[in-house]
């Protein structure tokens, strides 16, 4: 199946098609059903198109042993409205929605009652009523968008009341075990280009040439039944919508080499996170939570078997979560009143640090996703300091690049020394090690094989300047914040100058040998009072290494790396304090093993 757009519009159509051929039943060479065994259908995007492959590969006699089914459920949107006994039939057969508003309105107004109490008292969640269907967010924005098109409902009567066997040869001339010949007029009449599904397909941009200047839709000659059916059978496992103030943001998964049966258990577990944020934080957050799912329900997972043929997982073994799903596509729609325009469409990436080998990556993997997750959470997006920090964050992972990820990590630093200076307690490090992790993949997805980060990172000099960075930085804030503070002097704004100062070799190392300096004149006149802090100071020949790094591989990098290095915490730590929830930095980085380990 060709790509045709840079939206989700395609990979519904692929999406769907590969729902559709995993209906199919296995038969047998004598014509019986096979029970002993099940099809494996995988949908593989190879680059300018998708490929569903099938096996064993799909025969005409099971093509013909198959019960035609529009494959997904009727819209019934009025409380009185009289569902087709044809519809009523079908499994799935409907999605009530006026019964699933006035759940969800019950289920809201029984929280907004318990208020605090739900968080405190023991039996709460026996008092709440049973929660809306979690495909009703979905369905509320098809709703609003399908400007009164009935075409989903439509098409969906057209299959069903049809002949099966008509439908049979439909698909199986679409499929190319025979030629088409069949009339499709009734579905190609039912059905019609809805915008909610094909972003692009906007008001006055699909004339051949500008010869008015009246708006004009998209014309009816191009929109094929067939690939509007395969969209409504993929959208409750593709799809998610979040309302952005006014607004509305589709989110679309896009797969790279996955199982439908997969893609529709990653989409419930998805829609059960209920992931909220800002426009954002929202997108960073789902990449996040995607790729982190796909780990949990991996072969590495302790409660997950790939041999079960009802338990679909994801398959990782020397693969990256981004080499499944390779993201998410976005599309942004404005509302203007009475319609809404599609302002920004684009694609965002899952993270693809290191490939996962063993359980032991998996875990890691599972303990950084967690670290991200939770420091993005701490930000908001009404505060153009935390908002910088988030975009460059996407940036991060959409590119992949190092240069985006060094960005962040500094601009974290810089925001995160800000909010300890003032008391506030909303972000908190990253851990030492999970930084070390993410940032030693790029070493191992470089093809010259330099490993410069790691002769970088691993160097004692680097090592030693770093940690005199961190004792100036971030472990004397949080002393601070424990009213047990350190005799010794913080520097504010470090992660500011270095940043500009790193851009120009001359003056990071005069910055560096400056910082150096300082940091070992104040040890010294402290053990002078003898008072000890338990902080080494930095040796002439740490400095050295330093400056020879510098000179093998530019100030930029180096001076980003100590940066990002010398704001995050470790074991080592034994200075570190507490952050504002009570646990010192060496425990905090423990509780995010145990929690790493346990959930996965």
């Amino acid at each position: 199946m060709p790509k045709t757009t840079n939206t989700y519009a395609d990979v519904l159509c692929a999406v769907g098609l590969a729902d559709l051929v995993a209906d199919f039943p296995l038969i047998s060479e004598d014509g019986s059903p096979r029970i002993d065994r099940r099809r494996t259908v995988m949908l593989e995007d190879r680059g300018d198109h998708f490929a569903v492959v099938s096996h064993p590969p799909l025969s005409e006699q099971e093509l013909n042993a198959w019960r035609p089914s529009p494959g997904y459920p009727y819209l019934k949107l009025r409380e009185n409205e009289d569902v087709p006994r044809s519809v009523q039939q079908l499994s799935p057969s409907l999605f009530d929605y006026e019964a699933e508003r006035r759940k969800e309105a019950a289920y809201r107004e029984r929280v907004k009652a318990l208020g605090r109490r739900r968080r405190t008292v023991e039996n709460a969640l026996d008092e709440m009523p049973d929660p809306p269907d979690s495909l009703l967010p979905l369905m509320k924005t098809f709703n609003s968008m399908r400007m009164g098109s009935n075409a989903y409902n439509n098409l969906l009567k057209a299959i069903a009341e049809a002949e099966p066997e008509r439908i049979r040869r439909i698909v199986a001339a679409r499929l190319g075990f025979s030629e088409a010949g069949e009339d499709e007029t009734a579905f190609a009449k039912a059905a019609s280009t809805l915008q909610f599904y094909n972003p692009i397909a906007g008001k006055g941009i699909h004339r051949p040439k500008p010869d008015s200047t009246s708006p004009a839709g998209y014309p009816d000659v191009l929109t094929d039944w067939f690939a509007e059916w395969m969209k409504f059978r993929a959208m409750t496992l593709v799809l998610f919508t979040f309302v952005v103030g006014d607004d509305t943001k589709i989110l679309g998964l896009a797969p790279k080499q996955a199982e439908p049966g997969a893609i529709r258990m990653l989409a419930r577990e998805l829609r059960r996170e209920e992931v909220w944020g800002g426009n954002v934080r929202l997108d960073c957050l789902m990449a996040l939570k995607t790729a982190q799912l796909i780990i949990r329900h991996s072969e590495f997972a302790k409660n997950v078997s790939p041999d079960h043929p009802g338990s679909p997982v994801f398959s990782l073994l020397r693969k990256r979560p981004s080499d499944v799903i390779g993201g998410l596509y976005q599309s942004y729609f404005k509302n203007l009143g009475t319609a809404s325009a599609v302002m920004n469409v684009s694609f965002l990436s899952l993270p693809g640090w290191f490939p996962v080998d063993s359980r032991e990556d998996a875990v890691a993997w599972n303990e950084i996703l967690n670290e991200h997750q939770d420091r993005l959470r701490g930000f908001r997006e009404d505060r153009s300091d935390h908002m910088a920090v988030l975009l460059k964050y996407r940036d991060f992972l959409v590119t992949g690049d190092l240069r985006d990820a060094l960005e962040f990590f500094v601009l974290y630093a810089a925001v995160l020394m800000q909010d300890l200076a003032s008391g506030k307690r909303g972000l908190r490090a990253f851990s030492e090690e999970n930084m070390r992790r993410v940032l030693m993949s790029y070493d191992e997805n470089d093809k010259e094989k330099e490993k410069k980060l790691t002769k970088v990172i691993d160097n004692p000099g680097f090592q030693a300047v770093a940690r005199a960075i961190r004792n100036s930085t971030i472990l004397p804030q949080y002393r601070k914040a424990m009213n047990t503070p350190l005799p010794v002097s913080i520097h504010y704004g470090l992660a500011q100058s270095w940043r500009r100062k790193a851009e120009f070799k001359e003056d990071f190392v005069k910055e560096l040998c400056d910082f150096v300096a300082s940091y070992n004149y104040e040890r010294a006149r402290l053990a002078e009072q003898g008072r000890s802090v338990r902080q080494n100071k930095v040796a002439t020949e740490d400095l050295e290494e330093v400056i020879r790094l510098i000179d093998e591989y530019g100030s930029s990098l180096v001076g980003m790396l100590l940066v990002a290095f010398g704001h995050t915490t470790g074991r080592r730590d034994a200075d570190a304090g507490t952050s504002g929830d009570g646990k010192g930095a060496a425990g905090q980085e423990e509780q995010t093993r145990d929690e790493g380990e346990k959930e996965l």
